[in-house]
Order: C-alpha cells, then structure tokens, then sequence
C-alpha cells in the first residue's frame, strides 16, 4: 500500500521557478507527502512509471491540453497555476489567450495569483469557479521573511564580483523572441488554433508590434545610460524567453554594460542600486524587497501596457527623464511608489498566509477525494503505451539530429531555460530553507532512480 501520496512539479524555467517549487515541496513533504521535484520534460518522460498522484501543471493554455489529458487518463489529478497570470493587460484579454476551456474544465483545482486573475477566469469558467483558490504564488513567498534571507549571501557574492550595478530587466519575449519575431503569433496562438478572427489578429499584432517599439528604444537608450553613469556597472538581465544575443549585440562596445543571465532574479535585485523594466513582474518583486523601481516608458498604450508594474514603480517617458530619476534614487531622494495597495488585488500573498501554505491545504483536500468513475486500468494501460510512443518519436528525433550534427533549436531554448538541476543544489536550498525558518529539519532530497535531473523529496 502506498505510504505517501505524490505531487509532481515540474520545473521549465529554472531561474524563476526552482527557489518557490522547492519551498512549496518542502512544505508539502512537511504535510506527509512524497514530491517529485524536477526537469519539465524528463518528468513528464518518468511520471507515466510512477505512482497515481497530483501533477501540478504551470499553465492553462490550449497547448496543455494533450499533456493534461495523457495525465488524467494514467489516474493522475491535475492542479494547476499559470506563471503568466500576475502581470496581465486586462481581464478580458488574459481570459480570451491564456485559458483554456479544456484544459480549465480538466483541473482538480486551479491556484489564482489574486482577485484579479481570479475574476478573469470567472470571466470565462463562471460555472467551474468553484476549482479556484486564490493562494498567490510561491515565488513571492520567497520575498518575504523568514525565506528571503536565504539570497542575501548570494548577494553579497554578487556585490563583490560586480561592485555598484544599475539592473535593467527586460520582458521582451513577444517580440524579441528567442525563435525569432513572428514566434508567438503564428507558433503559440495561430498552431493551437488560438486566434479568433480577423479582429483578434490585428490585436494580437499591434500587441507584437508595441513590445517591439519599446524593445528598439531600450535598445537605443543603452549608450546614453551607460555614458549617464560611466562609474556604475550595468547589468542588462533578459527575459529567458528573449533572444539573448541581440542584447549583447546592443551592448557590444559599451565598457560598463554587461549582458547576464544568471540564476535566481532576487538576489540580483538585492544587490542591485535601482531596476529599471518596463511591463516585468520584476518590477514588483523589487518593490516587494523595498528597492528603487524605475520604470522606462518611452512608449504609451492606454492598451498594452500592464497596470500593476506601472503602480508599483516611478514612471519616466525619456531618456534624460529616466536618467534623471535614476540618479535621484541614487542620491536617495526617491526611494519608491507612492501606491502599493493595488498589487494586493494582484498577488494574494504579498501579506498574510504564505501561498505554500494555501496550496498544501488544497492539495490534502485533494488527495482525499476518490479517483473518478471514468478512470480505470485499460484507459491507463493505453495512456501508457501513447505516452512511450510520443517519447520515442522524440528520441528519435533528436538522435536523428545530433547524428547529422545539427542541434535542435529547442533543446538549446530548454538549455537557456532550464539549464541543470542538481541533486546537491536542491538538497542547499531546503537547508537555506531550514536554516532560515527553523522548519523542515527532516526535509531531504534524493536523485529519483535513474533520473538525470528529477529527485523526491520527503519528510525522513
């Protein structure tokens, strides 16, 4: 009989999402249960060999649907939050590209940032919204005491190899795509059927188009920020999703610029003087750890620009304007926003219970519940074998590529976004974790058997 019952996180970006997926295991295997923690596709590779459990998907878009439906016919129940769903441009247009009624109707529970992407998937779930708990997420439980000192040795590592550092944060990745321009129109919205018409194209375009306005003048304020500020390194960190060799390009011949991207955001915001963004949750995250937000806004749209990192952060709308702001932080003469009450309708848990916690009590409710009647051996032996066949596909592809010496893009993205994840690295994090809470003394992590980059981790 099964001893502990399982919930899989999947990790895809490695420098956003290891830090929260293991606190929230560790609160987890502190409640009883055992978790596998690991690389997106070589967990979804292993999770068809494993014991029934709770998946805990990380998106509701329409390309999840095949993946969410291979699960549920193994015996798996599906939780799931979206990544995507804190900074938004309003309800209407989250609800209508990021939700799925399939995919939505599929989940066991889904984990809302705050009211408002809660209100959103009311917008399009009305009759399902009794699966939505507004939790938060776990990446701003990591900004908060007692888990955010964990970062700040990091920091400090930081400070001595990079000295003072303005961070420029860049969200780009509609348009300066790390698969090239026309990506998220015709890949991830036209290729999965997402696009609803003439007038929602036009839409989804002018979106492109906008973000990449803002890229080109960011691009082009580069050489008057570094001339601003000869004295103070510059840290250009990109999007994971954005290409990153156009940045280095727009940096090349600048002595003080210097092209990043490098583990956890947090302790780069600690260490940092200012940040400046446009339209990035690290926008608010800095907030959050009471830093210096500028926000560079060289272009306006009462349309595509997000209302929440604009609360969170001092606007400027030129060069010599932004310039300016920022060398009043530096002289402390502004510190932050004036207004922060808008982002607890964002972010549930910028305050009060920890969204680990919220969601470790919905999924012991969840584990309780029976698997239902549709579930049954044959449908998980077929689920099974489809699974292997589509794993085979893949391998062959990829053995196919590296035989005629040509790697495929993809696996150079996933090597850009999720890089390694190590046994001894998640094993330091849950000792940080320890250490700075006094909780999970008992918590460990061990490499699942003849797995590369997935462990389980459990309560001894």
């Amino acid at each position: 009989m099964q001893d502990k019952p399982y919930i899989f996180l999947p990790v895809e970006t490695k420098v956003r999402e290891l830090h929260s997926k293991t606190l929230l295991a560790c609160y987890a295997a502190e409640a009883g249960f055992s978790v596998v923690l690991g690389q997106q596709a070589e967990l979804l590779r292993r999770i068809k060999f494993l014991p029934a459990g709770i998946y805990v998907e990380k998106g509701v878009a329409p390309m999840k649907a095949p993946g969410v439906r291979l699960l549920k016919d193994l015996g798996h129940k599906v939780a799931a939050w979206c990544e995507e769903g804190l900074v938004i441009v309003d309800q209407e247009t989250y609800a209508r590209d990021r939700v799925s009624e399939e995919v939505f109707s599929m989940l066991d529970a889904f984990y809302a940032w705050g009211e408002v992407q809660a209100g959103a998937i009311a917008l399009k779930m009305g009759d399902q919204t009794e699966k939505t708990v507004i939790a938060g997420n776990p990446r701003f439980d990591l900004l908060r005491e007692p888990y955010r000192i964990i970062f700040e040795k990091d920091a400090q590592d930081i400070r001595s190899r990079h000295g003072e550092f303005l961070l420029v944060n860049t969200n780009f990745g509609l348009f300066n795509n790390f698969f090239g321009r026309d990506y998220f129109v015709e890949n991830l919205m036209r290729r999965y059927g997402r696009i609803q018409g003439p007038e929602h194209e036009a839409f989804l375009k002018e979106w492109v188009a906008h973000v990449g306005r803002v890229f080109e003048a960011y691009k082009a304020f580069l050489p008057a920020l570094s001339k601003a500020f000869p004295n103070l390194k510059i840290v250009l960190r990109p999007h994971p999703s954005e290409n990153h060799e156009e940045w280095k390009e727009a940096a090349r011949g600048l002595s003080n610029v210097e092209v990043i991207h490098q583990g956890n955001v947090i302790p780069w915001i600690l260490a940092s003087r200012v940040l400046v963004h446009n339209s990035c949750t690290t926008g608010v995250e800095s907030y959050i750890l009471g830093k210096p937000v500028v926000a560079y806004r060289p272009v306006l749209s009462p349309v595509y620009e997000y209302e929440l990192p604009k609360a969170v952060s001092i606007s400027a709308f030129s060069q010599e304007e932004t310039i300016q702001v920022i060398q009043d932080c530096l002289d402390d003469k502004l510190k932050t926003a004036p207004e922060i009450a808008v982002g607890r309708k964002y972010a549930r848990n910028i305050d009060g219970p920890y969204s680990c916690e919220t969601i470790v009590e919905s999924l012991k409710a969840l584990a309780q519940e029976r698997r239902p009647e549709s579930y049954g051996a044959l449908k998980a032996a077929r689920a099974r074998l489809s699974w292997i066949a589509k794993d085979g596909l893949y391998g062959a592809k990829v053995m196919v590529n590296n035989l005629i010496g040509r790697k495929g893009e993809y696996q150079e993205y996933e090597k850009q976004k999720t890089g390694v994840i190590k046994h001894k690295e998640v094993e330091d994090i849950i000792r940080a974790f320890a250490q700075s809470s006094g909780l999970f003394s008992s918590v460990h992590a061990k490499t699942l058997n003849g797995a590369k980059m997935c462990l389980k981790i459990t309560k001894d």
